[in-house]
């Protein structure tokens, strides 16, 4: 397959990896148990449709259960679990749905030099992961309810967490091109803001 049909066949993805933010603005108005409920009803109606599907549309070839369909709810059930409060998951979410989206559709079209150790990721991607991520974060904490120079904080924490976390395992050669970068994006965004919502004390 060349890498212009390649391209074609993820947008399917790509479109639904972005439209799984939508559930995100029920978050202000359910509780944490709540929340949890409707991450794990995701994953586990991703679970029975990827057993099922054979339209090829959505899962890659050989695609196993720490690919992207799986791991994205997993991550957001764990997120809200973890966060300090539901509509903290928000920020995670947009960089993760938003981010992460936009970083592979422009580092694709854009091209240009690659992350160290990165078959794939490159600088114009890193680049388009902050510059839309960030406002997505941002946008998403206001609307939760966060105040407006918190969420500018806080956004801006998890977005740099969640691009570090890619480069830094990029770098250490423990990136794929497929499997678990949904879970190491979560995972740098819930650190950067978790660092940030400690040290609230300090900026608030």
């Amino acid at each position: 397959m060349s890498s212009k049909s390649k391209g074609f066949y993820e947008w399917p993805r790509k479109l639904l990896h972005l439209a799984a933010l939508s559930p995100a603005f029920l978050l202000p108005m359910l509780t944490r148990y709540e929340a949890a409920a409707m991450a794990g009803a995701a994953l586990a109606g991703n679970l029975v449709w990827r057993r099922w599907d054979r339209s090829g549309r959505f899962f890659r070839a050989g695609e196993s259960l720490t690919g992207g369909i799986i791991l994205y709810p997993l991550s957001i059930l764990l997120v809200i679990l973890w966060l300090p409060y539901p509509s903290a998951a928000l920020a995670v979410w947009a960089v993760l749905a938003v981010g992460d989206v936009v970083a592979s559709i422009l580092g694709r079209a854009i091209g240009g030099p690659k992350l160290p150790g990165a078959k794939s990721k490159t600088y114009a991607g890193s680049l388009s992961f902050f510059l839309f991520g960030f406002p997505a974060a941002y946008g998403l904490l206001c609307y939760g309810g966060t105040l407006s120079d918190q969420a500018l904080w806080l956004a801006g924490a998890a977005t740099v967490g969640g691009a570090l976390a890619e480069g830094i395992s990029c770098g250490l050669g423990i990136s794929k091109p497929y499997d678990n970068d949904n879970l190491r994006v979560v995972v740098g965004a819930s650190l950067g803001f978790m660092i940030a919502w400690s040290t609230k004390t300090v900026w608030m």
